[in-house]
């Protein structure tokens, strides 16, 4: 079994692991979201390699609290399968703010490519940094669109997506919790 380091965390009713998987060079090579299964057996691993211990670390916050993550540094993840395109769409969606949304159409003028507002949701189906790479910042016109492959509103993907946008809109800086954010939106639920 690869290396992984395993965060848990709830929506609703669903209890959701975040694994955290790196290679022998210490990269992280993905976060994959998956839903808690009481029959599944839990290995235990060793300590995860700084840079993934690090983001472990700004994840837990992050669930906490809603706390930003730091950026992205692209020099800890393996990033050898990632296609041009998709490390354009992935560049264009850490530049979105904690707290905001954009739309697929947005992101694909963004790239360069107007018209490829599809293309930027398949890339985004196949980010494996999720979270990290905040695709779930990502939004159709008129709905809060997919979120990792899934379009239904019951499945809990969806839901994830939903409660990841609603914990960075109730983010508040504690240094500065007086300040009401500008922007303003009309949360999306199914």
């Amino acid at each position: 079994m690869k290396p992984r380091f395993r965060i848990e965390t709830e929506i609703e009713d669903a209890h959701i692991n975040i694994d955290l998987h790196w290679n022998d060079a210490g990269l992280l090579t993905r976060v994959q979201l998956v839903e808690w299964r009481e029959d599944e057996e839990i290995e235990l691993m060793p300590e995860p390699p700084y840079g993934v211990a690090s983001l472990a670390r700004e994840l837990k916050c992050f669930f906490r609290a809603g706390e930003p993550l730091l950026p992205f540094h692209w020099s800890l993840a393996d990033t050898v399968s990632i296609s041009e395109f998709a490390r354009k769409v992935y560049e264009a969606v850490l530049q979105i703010p904690h707290g905001e949304t954009r739309t697929y159409s947005w992101v694909a003028a963004r790239v360069g490519k107007p018209a490829a507002a599809r293309a930027v949701g398949q890339a985004l189906k196949r980010n494996p940094f999720p979270i990290c790479v905040p695709c779930h910042r990502v939004v159709a016109d008129k709905s809060i669109g997919g979120f990792m492959g899934c379009t239904e509103p019951e499945d809990w993907e969806l839901k994830f997506k939903n409660r990841l946008l609603d914990l960075e809109r109730s983010y508040r800086n504690p240094c500065f919790s007086f300040v009401e954010s500008t922007f303003s939106m009309t949360p999306f639920h199914a």
